[in-house]
């Protein structure tokens, strides 16, 4: 593999020792030079497998860059330490969880399940779910957490009641995590953090364990990520961090791009090898992005070039609407598939999820079948949360979360009054609620009802004692068979003549039987563990021959012969409205993201109207962005640029004259509850802004949040 690498490439390999800072360009080949360095290590005998840490940020990549080591280097490749940040805290958590309170089996909370807890804390300390809507707390105690502050150090910024509350409902959250032995994603990584600065002699195991640590899209990395990785490598300092600042797009989760813009800074005689050449895009496609970013001021510069040829020519597409796009893109697929490109090699892209729908419209009636990656994920769905709710239960019988979803499903008569008595006396005995009920001695229930509650204990005490001597595969088709979940849903695909549900159950006994085939340590513990982390990329079948359509968000990482980026509009793509230049260069490198996601052909298109439920036919501009197309390497005979979009910020329209003298009467706060034709109800997080630029931050119940310029936005108080 040596010879392969090109010059940059062998200088990383050959750098062993010391902070390394390799800035990765799209396409790059960072894989392959990542794999031999660590192939190099394990050849100079300065460590073994198992004393070097790899972190990626999918498990799908970490499971494949383990492949390849292996294949270098033979079976010892699988003995290093791989996973994401989350998948490796949870090992580490798994053997030292004791020091911090909890047990060895503790499960993992997904969002879902932490904002039942949230409406049910809300709802116990008889606060207004209104005034407190759980999605905002749940938002906010994210934050919180990944600046490492926990309850009991948590000093509210604002003097009003509404912080104060949150404290409350933020200590009460913790406490029932504790008690119910679980973790959220968050604390996945800030109690390893915490259990590092609490027990130095645990930290300082792993410090002379792990002498050599590499992390991969170091970009993306948030501040206890980074905090994390400072405290591994602070014996050995020899820390390799992997990366583009150029694809740093996830700040709205809490990444710090200058988490990679200042290594250098923080980590002495450090070096800097930058991969420039690309292996995946046409030079046409990457003179396109090096134009787009190059307008960014948040980057330490680098220029993508290739030694593949030219290639297409940027198509740029202008429709009339966006309903006209949707015909155009749909026509263009079927040219490409006409030239011979095969479904899967076919990717649309766009800025927020509610873009796909022409485009699936359009794809369906012409008989195109197409995926959509990052929609209602597989093991959210409503039978496997079902069935993976059991299985939870068995692990942990103090999974409160889990206790109350599968109680009385598949039906068994146990009413909402019997779960509130079973919570009180759980309340009353500072328990869970299956101990409490477990251990009620008869006094609790009495006839019919204490039978049926009966039975769900005798249920679940004989399924857990079979359980011991199996592996995940044995124990889930256990649950699926004698929970009843598989005779309900059975029943359910007869009389609705759908068979959706069952199958997706049968696909998920399908995915434990591959993972006990595939991994050695295959208990119903490490299958939970490893489902609870899976994103969507880890789930993406890229064995379906089927068009693929996500947001550019859920791109990243991936590559396609053909990538067709739809909306591109001010106001969809960059998404903001208003002036703010740091998160403008998110937005272009955003774009720089989708664009260098194409091998073969890249298309990009506009529209001049957009049809809203509401009525208004708005005029768009085009992005700012297509102006930094350079010339000689797009092809501009399907695009006409039009002058109409001057009057979206000159001269309103009616409606847009309506929204704006609405807006001078009502005056928008923090905290208003609110209503809009096309999102629903929502209350108020955020107002920024004044005037015809005021933009407001609101949280719908049940589109989340949006952040909507006013004088477009139709807002009424409620």
């Amino acid at each position: 593999m040596r010879s392969e690498l090109n010059e940059r490439q062998k200088q990383a390999a050959e750098h062993i020792d010391g902070p390394l800072l390799i800035i990765a360009g799209a396409g790059s080949g960072k894989t392959r030079a990542l794999v031999e360095r660590i192939a190099n290590i394990v050849a100079s005998k300065k460590a073994y497998p198992s004393e070097i840490m790899a972190v990626t940020f999918t498990n799908k990549a970490a499971g494949e860059l383990v492949e390849r080591i292996t294949a270098r280097v033979g079976e010892i490749g699988k003995m290093i330490f791989a996973g994401t940040f989350h998948s490796l805290c949870t090992r580490i958590l798994r053997r030292h969880s004791d020091l911090l309170g909890y047990g060895s089996n503790f499960v993992i909370y997904d969002t879902e399940d932490k904002e039942k807890v949230i409406k049910q804390i809300v709802k116990n300390n008889n606060f207004n779910s209104t005034s407190f809507p759980v999605k905002k707390i749940s938002a906010i105690i994210s934050i919180l957490k990944n600046r490492l502050i926990y309850p009991e150090n948590y000093t509210p910024e604002s003097d009003e009641n509404f912080y104060e509350k949150i404290r409350e409902i933020y200590a009460d959250y913790q406490k029932e995590l504790e008690k119910c032995n679980a973790f959220d994603f968050d604390d996945l990584l800030c109690m390893t953090v915490k259990l590092f600065q609490k027990n130095e002699e645990i930290l300082f195991q792993y410090q002379n364990r792990i002498k050599y640590i590499c992390v991969d899209e170091y970009q993306d990395t948030n501040y206890v990520q980074d905090l994390l990785i400072t405290q591994l490598s602070a014996i050995y300092e020899n820390v390799c961090v992997v990366g583009d600042e150029d694809q740093s797009i996830y700040s709205w989760r809490g990444a710090d791009i200058n988490n990679i813009l200042n290594f250098r800074d923080k980590h002495k005689n450090c070096a800097l090898i930058q991969f420039e050449q690309n292996y995946r895009s046409s030079a046409h496609i990457l003179t396109a992005a090096n134009s787009i970013i190059a307008k960014n001021t948040q980057r330490l510069g680098k220029n993508l070039f290739t030694d593949s040829g030219k290639g297409e020519k940027v198509c740029l597409i202008s429709a009339a609407t966006d309903i006209e796009e949707g015909y155009k893109i749909t026509s263009e697929i079927i040219e490409l598939i006409t030239k011979g490109s095969i479904l899967k090699e076919i990717c649309v892209l766009y800025r927020t999820n509610s873009q796909s729908r022409i485009i699936e419209e359009n794809l369906r009636k012409n008989g195109l079948p197409y995926t959509v990656i990052g929609g209602l994920k597989f093991y959210e769905r409503k039978e496997i949360k079902d069935l993976i709710s059991y299985l939870r239960l068995l692990i942990n019988s103090d999974d409160n979360v889990s206790f109350e979803r599968i109680i009385n499903f598949p039906p068994r008569g146990i009413g909402k009054t019997t779960m509130e008595k079973i919570k009180q006396h759980a309340m009353k005995k500072g328990c869970s609620y299956y101990k409490a009920l477990k251990d009620s001695e008869d006094d609790l229930f009495t006839g019919a009802t204490a039978n049926k509650t009966g039975a769900f204990i005798e249920l679940i005490e004989r399924t857990s004692a079979q359980m011991n001597e199996m592996n995940a595969q044995k124990v889930t088709e256990l649950v699926f068979n004698e929970s009843g979940l598989k005779t309900h849903y059975l029943k359910v695909s007869d009389e609705t003549e759908t068979n959706s549900r069952i199958e997706n159950l049968y696909e998920f006994l399908s995915g434990v039987s591959e993972f006990v085939k595939s991994e050695e340590r295959n208990t119903l513990l490490d299958f939970l563990s490893t489902v609870s982390l899976l994103s969507d990329i880890d789930t993406y079948n890229d064995r379906e021959d089927k068009i693929v359509l996500m947001t550019v968000h859920s791109a990243k990482g991936l590559e396609f012969d053909n990538v067709i980026v739809i909306g591109l509009n001010d106001g969809l793509f960059p998404f903001i409205r208003i002036d703010e230049p740091l998160k403008l260069e998110e937005e272009r490198r955003l774009f720089y993201v989708a664009v260098t996601r194409a091998r073969k052909k890249l298309i990009v298109s506009t529209f001049k109207d957009r049809n809203r439920y509401f009525g208004d036919n708005s005029g768009y501009l085009p992005s700012r962005f297509l102006d930094d197309l350079p010339e000689s390497s797009t092809d501009k005979t399907k695009y006409e640029k039009y002058d109409k979009p001057q009057m979206r910020y000159n001269r309103l329209t009616k409606y847009e004259m309506n929204a704006v003298s609405s807006e001078a009467v009502t005056a928008f706060e923090k905290k208003d509850l609110v209503l809009s034709k096309q999102f629903g109800e929502g209350i108020i997080l955020d107002v920024e802004g004044t005037g015809s630029k005021k933009v407001v931050t609101v949280d719908f119940d049940d589109l989340g949040i949006k952040k909507l310029l006013v004088r477009y936005a139709d807002l009424k108080k409620i």
